[in-house]
C-alpha cells in the first residue's frame, strides 16, 4: 500500500523488483553465483520483518483515539 507505505513501500517495491531481475537473469544465463547474495538479501530482509513482528507483539497497546484513527491493524 503505497499511500500507507510511503517511502517505505516503494523501497521494499525496488528490492522486490531487482531480487526478481536478478533471479530472471540466473535463468536466463544458467548462472547460479548470484544466488547467494540474493539468499543473504533475502536472510536480512526476514530478518527485519521478523524484528518489526517481535516489536509489534511486545509494543504497549496504542490509545484509543490512535487506535480509532489508524485504516490497517497489523495482525500478529
Amino acid at each position: 500500500d503505497y499511500e500507507q507505505g510511503g517511502e517505505v513501500s516503494v523501497n521494499l517495491s525496488r528490492l522486490y523488483n531487482y531480487m526478481l531481475r536478478q533471479m530472471i537473469g540466473i535463468n536466463v544465463r544458467q548462472d547460479t553465483s548470484m544466488y547467494g547474495h540474493l539468499i543473504h538479501m533475502l536472510s536480512e530482509l526476514k530478518e527485519a520483518w521478523e524484528q518489526i513482528r517481535h516489536d509489534a507483539a511486545t509494543a504497549p497497546p496504542l490509545p484509543t483515539s490512535v487506535q480509532g484513527s489508524r485504516r490497517w491493524q497489523a495482525s500478529a
